[in-house]
């Protein structure tokens, strides 16, 4: 699944299709229709009873995975002869960005369902199995909107509490009325609570007016808004992924089902016990089920949730089975950490540890967890990378075709890194699959390499620095001694340079800065999103400084941060939009100085006229 990206839109019934760009309308082989104008798609939604859209960005690597799976559910619904259209809007495309306000969509992807025109939430997992049965349903010539109830409770200090007691699950937003994320984020919040209303067990919604109340905010550490939080058994969990209705709900499906697997018998533990083998695996064994170390089993096992897998047994038969397999000597409890034995283990390390003597707390047993789940070489996946490899550095990456079912895995690829990873212990390495990493091929630089094994070294400063050709042991410890040596170019993400140009804000992107940020005068810079119409509103305000300014010492530049890798200067502008300023005579790799006012004309001409070091005479002459 190296997911190509194509800039298109997905028009599927059963008659043929049509592909429909800026310039005119044709039939292509795949049969994709491509929205890029406005005008276009009112037409084509007019002319539908029913169809699905997914609102799509092809430099999100959010989008390319669901993109891929919205394929396999439109080839599956036209394979069972189901008569619905599809559609794929590219909001990269300035002609479709209005239909983002429209529509008010402020995270991607986003996925609408449209009946005669009219727009529906899309209810389900953003997957086939999700998009497909969700299609199929709206499909059905007797379907009807659900009627919304009131979902989501108002919270106050009356009943705060109470409510995220009244459930094992709960989930809560802190908002605030004037918060414009706030009442974008609204009708995902909404949508979503209407989908876990139907889950099993069903999760109640609430919100909390952040800015009326602000003891419940300070209590749980609430610094913005909107902030999300899920509530499990009355302790929080912090939600910072995307807001849709599809992602939240997925994160709180997976948060909620239970961490650990409980084996009732002797033969279904020796049958789970030779499966497990395939994964990193937490095991408990206990005499009684009332020893106090197995509700801290559960707490390890959730802690590790994204990690490891993780079951455990209860009796006589547990204690004689970890006697046997893997040599426990407690009496009342053991737990042990197996690593995955389809990896190379690092020489003179163990293929499991056992922890049974010692007294089993939180703190101890995050630890023994931490130092005994890894192998020599560790899996990267789409649902781990975040939490097992996004902050491990140095890293060196490999991507291979893997079938994650199979005993033994790529034996001739691992072997190879093995052998790197011995030479060069203090780095840790990854080994993944390019179809399920697809989103990391184009971060890594690895978008133009079509070998079979492709691989990537991170720095300790997440440098990263792409391995030309195949990746083979000799040529990657070449790669890392070159890089010991000073002689490795690293790579930066950029978008390509515009042919044209023009002002009064002009565009920079991560290969044109050094070029442009002319170091002879004050450079003015928007970090900012192209999808945002945050950025946008930002952006308009700033022309009109421009213009009042009349400058020319001083440059005006925008830059998406979402396309573009950050100047080393920029590093810590987390937030879009961001307005910095580099001064005359300041090397570009230093920090700039950072715009904190309103977004007001005069406000933001102060800050230039105080910080602008071109502008400093002129300023002093004026005071005189």
């Amino acid at each position: 699944m190296i997911v190509r990206l194509c800039v298109s839109v997905l028009l599927l019934s059963q008659s043929a299709l049509l592909l429909v760009n800026g310039e005119g309308t044709k039939v292509d082989d795949d049969g994709v229709y491509n929205f890029r104008e406005d005008d276009l798609f009112d037409k084509t939604i007019e002319s539908q009873a029913v169809i699905g859209v997914m609102f799509h960005d092809p430099h999100l690597s959010s989008s390319e995975l669901v993109l891929h799976e919205y394929r396999l559910s439109m080839k599956q619904l036209k394979e069972e002869g189901v008569d619905i259209a599809f559609g794929i809007v590219d909001v990269s495309n300035s002609n479709t960005r209005g239909l983002l306000r429209r529509f008010a969509i402020f995270g991607l992807p986003t996925f609408l369902i449209f009946h005669a025109g009219t727009p529906y939430q899309f209810h389900s997992n953003f997957t086939r199995i999700g998009i497909t049965e969700t299609l199929r349903e709206h499909a059905q010539p007797d379907w009807e909107p659900e009627v919304k109830a009131n979902v989501v409770i108002e919270l106050t200090p009356d009943n705060f509490d109470g409510f995220i007691q009244s459930r094992r699950s709960v989930m809560v937003m802190f908002y605030a009325p004037w918060c414009n994320h706030c009442k974008q984020l609204e009708p995902a919040y909404f949508d979503t609570a209407s989908m876990m209303q139907a889950n099993k067990p069903p999760v109640p919604f609430g919100r909390v007016d952040g800015s009326k109340y602000e003891a419940i905010t300070t209590r749980f550490n609430v610094t913005g808004f909107p902030t999300l939080y899920l509530f499990r058994s009355g302790k929080e969990l912090l939600y910072e992924g995307a807001r849709s209705p599809g992602t939240i709900s997925h994160f709180i499906r997976t948060r909620i089902a239970p961490p650990s697997t409980k084996l009732k018998t002797m033969s279904g533990a020796a049958k789970k016990f030779g499966n497990i083998a395939r994964d990193a695996v937490l095991l408990g064994f206990f005499a009684t089920g009332k020893e106090p170390e197995l509700p801290l089993f559960h707490d390890l096992a959730d802690a590790f949730r994204d990690d490891i897998k993780a079951a455990y047994m209860v009796g006589e038969g547990a204690m004689a089975i970890g006697k046997d397999e893997f040599g426990i000597t407690g009496e009342r409890y053991a737990v042990v950490m197996l690593k995955d034995q389809r990896l190379p283990i690092a020489p003179g390390k163990p293929k499991f540890s056992v922890f049974d003597g010692d007294v089993l707390d939180i703190d101890a047993g995050r630890q023994f967890v931490t130092d005994h789940h890894r192998s020599l070489i560790n899996f990267a996946t789409q649902q781990n990378w975040m939490t097992r490899f996004a902050g491990t550095r140095p890293l060196v990456v490999v991507l291979t075709d893997i079938d994650f079912k199979a005993t033994q895995l790529v034996q001739h690829e691992m072997n190879q890194l093995a052998e790197v990873a011995i030479k060069f212990p203090d780095i840790s390495y990854a080994i993944g699959d390019p179809e399920n990493l697809a989103n990391l091929i184009a971060d890594l630089g690895l978008a133009d390499n079509d070998e079979d094994t492709i691989a990537c070294f991170l720095s300790d400063s997440s440098v990263r620095y792409p391995l030309p050709g195949l990746f083979t042991a000799e040529s990657m410890i070449e790669h890392l001694e070159k890089h010991a040596r000073g002689e490795l170019k690293p790579y930066m993400k950029s978008q390509k340079e515009p042919s044209h140009n023009p002002g009064p804000i002009r565009t920079l992107v991560a290969s044109s800065f050094e070029r442009l940020t002319d170091s002879s005068k004050d450079v003015l810079v928007l970090f900012m999103s192209h999808v945002s119409t945050d950025c946008q509103k930002f952006e308009a305000v700033l022309k009109k400084v421009h213009k009042q300014l009349a400058a020319d010492s001083v440059l005006f530049f925008r830059y998406d941060g979402d396309m573009n890798d950050l100047p080393p200067g920029a590093k810590n502008v987390s937030v879009r939009p961001t307005l910095v300023m580099w001064k005359a005579g300041v090397d570009r790799s230093e920090a700039p100085v950072a715009y904190d006012g309103k977004r007001r004309i005069d406000r933001i001409l102060e800050f230039v006229k105080k910080n602008a070091a071109t502008l400093q005479d002129t300023t002093e002459r004026d005071e005189l």
